[in-house]
């Protein structure tokens, strides 16, 4: 969701995001000789988060160019903004961070979290060099998405295909994206829909979370009839 991913948890993702960065600045050079200095990051940068988060993918490892086709209803367009590429991406961190930012909301389930994104010492201390796991079980296999948004009036939805190195990792996602679904409060109703109630949480919303192979594709509407139109089955 990228409710979940975005307003809720841009906060955490902004503040830790530039301490992983600079580590990969720090390390990349040493694992990746060729480098020869620092400054050479910058003429050659990661294609990719997942190569900020995974220094040891840098130049070996590309994002996947990830397709989906349009199959909305004449109500709903596909937003493209002047200048801009006509889609998004949440990228490793933004989902590392959609995951595990039930380990810091204390009003809905204290006691529960998805997972806990953080790195640990030898001492059981949080690692202060990298506070932050950004390669967690989930979205280690990451090998591209994209998303794309949708209009319709007031209205907004949303298509989100995402790709992985293995069918396992695309499984894997794809349960930890439904055990977030639950804890905001998702109800399974049929063929891969959950819907949030209006008064169950702020993520209050129908998605539709289906696999194949190894990429996983949710689509997210205001209700539940309107997932057929924002993206045809």
């Amino acid at each position: 969701m990228t409710g979940a991913a975005g307003a809720s948890t841009s906060r955490l993702h902004a503040e830790v995001l530039p301490v992983q960065r600079w580590r990969w600045v720090r390390r990349a050079p040493l694992r990746r000789r060729r480098l020869g200095r620092v400054a050479g990051v910058y003429d050659d940068p990661p294609a990719s988060s997942e190569q900020v988060a995974q220094p040891e993918k840098y130049g070996s490892d590309p994002p996947r160019d990830v397709s989906l086709p349009d199959r909305s209803t004449d109500d709903w367009e596909r937003v493209t903004p002047g200048g801009r590429a006509p889609y998004g991406e949440v990228g490793v961190g933004g989902l590392t961070a959609m995951f595990g930012y039930p380990a810091y909301e204390q009003e809905r389930h204290p006691q529960s979290a998805v997972l806990n994104p953080l790195n640990y010492d030898a001492d059981g201390d949080i690692d202060q060099s990298s506070p932050f796991d950004y390669a967690t079980e989930p979205v280690a296999g990451w090998d591209g998405e994209k998303l794309w948004v949708y209009e319709n009036g007031d209205e907004t939805a949303y298509t989100w295909r995402i790709a992985f190195d293995s069918n396992g990792d695309a499984r894997e996602f794809a349960r930890t994206y439904r055990q977030l679904l639950q804890y905001w409060g998702a109800e399974e109703r049929s063929n891969g829909v959950w819907r949030i109630p209006e008064d169950e949480s702020e993520f209050a919303d129908a998605f539709r979370v289906t696999r194949s192979g190894n990429e996983v594709t949710i689509v997210n509407a205001p209700t539940q009839s309107d997932l057929g139109d924002v993206h045809s089955r």
